[in-house]
């Protein structure tokens, strides 16, 4: 018995707004989304070891950098799609910014690294991980503008929800760790050593709820970027 060949046309996304975007768009905004989530998940990785460590390694600041140069360049990538509404364009630049001042922070938290008791690079580096936890948020954004315009209202849901648990989980627990770490660099005592005993006798479960809202952040960026691929397969067949 032969083959039968299978002519049934690939299925097709609804009319949305996102399909009335280029190719060329389309190709921009998974591109953006892929440097957005790698650089994400490095920088995450790079901070989580820093934190560990009595001195930081030529590769961990490489590493930091590089994430931050990536966000960058994933959130630059995103500016440059319009069509989508003056909601993508506020949301889209605002996260540019950030993403900004989280890379040119970076080079102070590597500064505090080796002087921890220098009050203003303490400031500089409290202000590079309330940066991060921004950028978390504001990540969440462009995404559920996106799953509007592609009538993925579950996904504009999700986005939702991640932000506002990135909000709830983080936000406590960061200014309570930046209210000591000043009080102890007023008291003349090292807030990074500070820090690291609080790391060290952390439970493993509340490093790991802490850990969540990066995970649903990565797991949303993905998302986002297989909606793009999809109407571009879609585009090109």
């Amino acid at each position: 018995m032969s083959d039968e060949i299978d002519l049934t046309p690939p299925p097709v996304p609804p009319l949305t707004a996102l399909n009335d975007l280029s190719a060329a768009a389309l190709a921009r905004l998974s591109l953006g989304f892929y440097f957005l989530f790698w650089g994400l998940l490095v920088m995450v990785a790079a901070l989580t070891e820093s934190l560990t460590i009595v001195a930081l390694r030529p590769l961990s600041i490489i590493l930091i950098g590089t994430g931050g140069l990536a966000m960058t360049t994933g959130a630059w990538r995103l500016t440059r799609v319009t069509g989508l509404g003056s909601s993508w364009r506020n949301r889209t630049w605002s996260l540019f910014i950030v993403t900004i001042l989280v890379a040119y922070l970076s080079i102070f938290f590597v500064m505090w690294r080796r002087l921890p008791t220098n009050a203003y690079l303490l400031g500089h580096a409290l202000a590079f991980f309330a940066g991060v936890l921004v950028t978390l948020c504001l990540l969440c954004l462009p995404v559920m503008v996106l799953a509007r315009a592609a009538d993925r209202p579950g996904l504009a849901l999700q986005a939702g929800a991640f932000g506002t648990a990135a909000l709830v989980l983080l936000l406590p627990p960061f200014g309570l760790i930046v209210q000591r770490m000043i009080e102890a660099s007023r008291n003349g005592v090292d807030p990074f050593t500070l820090l690291q005993f609080w790391v060290a006798n952390t439970s493993i479960w509340i490093t790991m709820i802490l850990l969540v809202p990066f995970s649903l952040t990565l797991s949303l960026l993905w998302a986002a970027k297989d909606l793009v691929l999809e109407h571009l397969n879609a585009r090109r067949d």
